[in-house]
């Protein structure tokens, strides 16, 4: 009989941390290696998706096991905080640089230390030979430091963020745009200065926040030595893997650390279009079409929306179709109803409140032209994996990094740089022009099915899983 080696999944809920590590996770569990169990362990928020997939697989010797961390998730106590900071969406200036230590670190002394001892008690429970733990959770960090027990990082950022601290010192501050600042790279003579700025204020307001004093104060009474974790994810330390989800192509350049490991997209198998949404597949069969979405965490307001819809509108030929995703679609029927007044139009232009099928798999279909997102790492990853063009609209943090890496990269246009995190009609327009109509947007169609092949090349989470294999001894077949 094989002797039981299991594997614990750290994440926080929030689907940007946890996606890649459900479909490390539950890759690993179909490859029934003999005596593998597989345990995740997050806040109670992912437990119904994580048994949604497990229910779509094959039990096996040992399912997968989910684990609930009681506390507060991270995305409700930012939400929290933004009562008393104002929203996390912020333009890019030096007003991400004010604010980001305590977005960072919503918790209360108290409700942090509770989830570092919740972690603590599931890894004893579990007593798992290998631990992977979400780039952002300093929580199960921190837990693992207590007991000793070492652990690997597992981070949807893109590679180049995530080795940061690692680049020359003269290269970090005078050729790469800071995270959250919406420059380009490599910076120009001009902005420099601006970097250097931002580079010293997110250092101060570091430094002064009583929120992240508070929380450092309760982790040293405790026996936590060393920075806060989580602000210090842009550094790979040689005493442990890093498994990220990028390949150079769709990366600003940087030097590889020897343990940071590039693994292409990582996403869980998905059911195709075909099969999860027949109707909107036979759709989108009918011609070109754009499709948006805006990320979990995003709002329109009625001027927002009716920009969005007209840049939407003046950005594609006359019979491209649009379909995006808008959660509170019902309550703008007045305005579809006013801008919407040919039946071709009504009839190109699909606004729903929710897919049925996965971003990803609607990604794959043939006539999807162009993805217009938020410019989070799952969206960015999914769209390059899929070869479309992408309109980014960033609205915070490194969103407006993966923007800068878009077009630096040559696949995708960051498209509110006169307004963000604001949408302009205008701005919009011209973006999707120069990804849908023209000679340029058949060149950038053309490079982003390159890159696609590089992406797929890469290996995704079958790649993730055989390092994960690798770090537990396994010998792979």
């Amino acid at each position: 009989m094989a002797v039981p080696q299991r594997i614990l999944f750290l994440t926080h809920s929030e689907q940007g941390e946890s996606n890649i590590h459900l479909a490390v996770a539950f890759e690993l569990h179909s490859r029934a290696i003999p005596g593998l169990e597989v345990h995740l362990a997050s806040f109670p928020e992912l437990r119904s998706r994580f048994e949604r997939m497990r229910g779509a697989v094959c039990e096996g010797e040992h399912p997968p096991t989910f684990h609930d961390i009681n506390g507060l998730p991270h995305v409700a106590g930012a939400m929290r905080a933004s009562a008393t900071l104002g929203p996390f969406r912020h333009p890019p200036t030096l007003e991400l640089c004010r604010i980001f230590a305590d977005f960072m670190v919503p918790w209360t002394p108290e409700e942090y230390m509770g989830i570092v001892d919740e972690t603590l008690a599931v890894v004893e429970r579990v007593d798992p030979q290998l631990i992977l733990i979400d780039a952002l959770f300093s929580q199960a960090m921190d837990a693992c430091n207590l007991l000793q027990r070492p652990y690997h990082i597992l981070s949807p950022l893109l590679p180049s963020l995530v080795c940061n601290q690692n680049q020359p010192l003269v290269r970090r501050l005078f050729r790469y745009p800071l995270s959250g600042t919406g420059m380009p790279y490599p910076l120009p003579l001009s902005l420099i200065p601006t970097n250097l700025l931002h580079f010293v204020t997110l250092i101060y307001y570091a430094l002064t926040s009583k929120q992240l004093k508070g929380v450092n104060t309760a982790r040293a009474a405790r026996g936590c030595s060393g920075p806060y974790p989580g602000l210090d994810c842009l550094y790979v330390s040689p005493e442990r893997a890093y498994i990220t989800a990028g390949v150079p192509e769709v990366d600003l350049p940087f030097d590889q650390p020897s343990t940071l490991h590039l693994c292409g997209p990582i996403s869980a198998d998905f059911v195709p279009l075909r099969k999860s949404d027949p109707e909107l597949a036979t759709w989108l069969d009918r011609g070109e079409t754009v499709l948006m979405i805006m990320g979990t965490h995003f709002d329109y307001d009625e001027p927002l929306a009716r920009r969005v819809l007209e840049g939407l509108l003046g950005g594609v030929g006359a019979t491209t179709q649009v379909l995006w995703k808008l959660p509170n679609r019902d309550d703008m029927g007045a305005l579809f109803d006013e801008v919407l007044t040919t039946v071709r139009d009504r009839d190109r232009v699909r606004v729903v409140t929710w897919f049925d099928a996965e971003p990803a798999a609607i990604l794959e279909h043939e006539n999807i032209v162009c993805y217009v997102h938020h410019g989070g790492a799952n969206s960015y990853f999914e769209c390059a994996r899929a070869g479309k063009p992408q309109v980014v609209l960033p609205q915070w943090s490194d969103t407006y990094y993966n923007a800068a890496a878009a077009e630096y990269a040559g696949i995708g246009v960051y498209a509110n740089k006169t307004c963000a995190p604001d949408v302009s009609s205008t701005e919009l327009s011209l973006a999707l022009k120069r990804v849908t109509l023209g000679d340029d947007s058949a060149r950038m169609r053309e490079h982003a099915r390159e890159v696609a092949v590089k992406c797929r090349e890469a290996g995704g989470r079958k790649r993730a899983s055989d390092i994960v294999v690798s770090l537990m001894g396994v010998k792979l077949a």
